[in-house]
């Protein structure tokens, strides 16, 4: 059920989706640096003592800093022959894209293995659909979603198939403030703008009301800014637990957070630039 870890991998044979610093090796690069930001990425949630299935580990940079945090980690990986879950363009489109994703997805996987040993991580991995869960993986205590549901066709299955396996889940998303206070998501692709590999902006809202109606009866929704490649981008994290009476504490059990004064600025500065090319002077 579990992955072996594979033999002779250097670190030519990676691509690293996190910046980390790794023993021996120094610092790798990577397209997001959570370094000094991750209790507030994952919502300021203690992972000790606990069992968590991280979905999509990439590099494995969470996996380590939960794994240092005391939880027990299994990460669920899509298998080798699963390219990517792509936007549906024409094959004149896609067929280059998938050809070189091969190679991209094989190089990130090793990337995993990279980190595993470098670190002497304890956590296992196994290859699956997060669509369809293995059964055999059995029960979690946490599930972790960070950044994945955005790259997925059915965003809504997968946090069904966690939460029939686990009692509290993280999911962590870029925040768009034109969709807040609405139970939406917008989808992104367009004919016009080439994106096969992202598919929507979710507002928190969706979540929350979605795992109402599972039985989850805590929320803690956050929100806050983590350094990328290109650029800062500003980010929601929700922690949904079933227990009304849990014990994370980034939030009383009766309400969400109140966005930051920063998030209402975006808010406000959205709202204009959606009056303003709408033809509607705003003074």
């Amino acid at each position: 059920m579990y992955a072996d870890p594979p033999a002779g991998i250097t670190l030519q044979d990676c691509v690293f989706y996190h910046v980390m610093d790794l023993p021996g090796h120094g610092r790798v690069g990577g397209e997001w640096d959570l370094r000094g930001r991750v209790d507030t990425y994952l919502g300021e949630f203690d992972f000790a003592g606990r069992s968590v299935l991280e979905v999509g580990p990439a590099s494995g940079f969470l996996t380590a800093e939960m794994e240092r945090r005391g939880a027990s980690v299994v990460a669920l990986e899509m298998p080798p022959e699963a390219g990517w879950d792509y936007v549906p363009y024409p094959p004149s489109v896609l067929d280059a894209v998938a050809r070189e994703r091969v190679g991209v997805m094989q190089r990130l996987r090793n990337s995993f293995w990279f980190t595993h040993a470098a670190l002497g991580l304890k956590a296992r991995l196994a290859y699956g659909s997060a669509y369809d869960i293995p059964p055999a993986l059995g029960r979690f205590d946490v599930a972790v979603l960070a950044s994945v549901l955005l790259h997925c066709h059915s965003p809504l299955r997968i946090v069904e198939q966690c939460a029939r396996r686990c009692d509290t889940l993280i999911i962590t998303e870029i925040h768009d403030p034109g969709l807040d206070g609405l139970r939406a998501c917008q989808f992104l692709p367009t004919a016009e703008d080439i994106n096969w590999h992202t598919w929507w902006r979710f507002s928190p809202d969706l979540f929350t009301g979605f795992l109402r109606v599972m039985g989850f009866r805590r929320f803690s929704q956050t929100f806050h800014t983590q350094q990328t490649a290109l650029g800062p981008h500003r980010l929601f994290t929700l922690v949904a637990s079933r227990d009304a009476a849990g014990d994370f504490a980034a939030a009383p059990a009766s309400a969400t957070q109140v966005p930051a004064l920063d998030t209402l600025r975006e808010q406000i500065r959205h709202s204009r630039a959606e009056l303003s090319r709408l033809g509607v002077k705003v003074e």
